[in-house]
């Protein structure tokens, strides 16, 4: 147990390194985040601009939503990468 607490603590700060990136409408609109879910970057391409403003605001809650989604599955990567490692390591007698 005190194994699994210290891996999960590692991939804790190892979340602050990964940098997710979310895209909309075809790379009109990036944000990139940390695991932590920080925002790091928004690029808006001068094209975006020309349209109207709640189509702006969709493609930027789209980006974000896509980040979500990346860093979700990453995150849930590295757990389950520290859980097989571990649970790997455990012999369990009669099986």
């Amino acid at each position: 147990a005190q194994q699994m607490q210290k891996e999960m603590s590692a991939v804790q700060e190892t979340l602050k390194d990964l940098v997710v990136e979310g895209v909309a409408a075809d790379g009109m609109v990036k944000v990139k985040m940390d695991g932590k879910q920080k925002l790091l970057d928004i690029n808006i391409d001068p094209a975006a601009l020309h349209e109207e403003l709640d189509v702006l605001e969709d493609l930027i809650v789209i980006a974000v939503n896509q980040f979500v989604i990346k860093s979700q599955d990453k995150t849930q990567n590295r757990i389950n990468a520290v859980r097989g490692s571990i649970l790997g390591n455990i012999k369990l007698s009669g099986l």
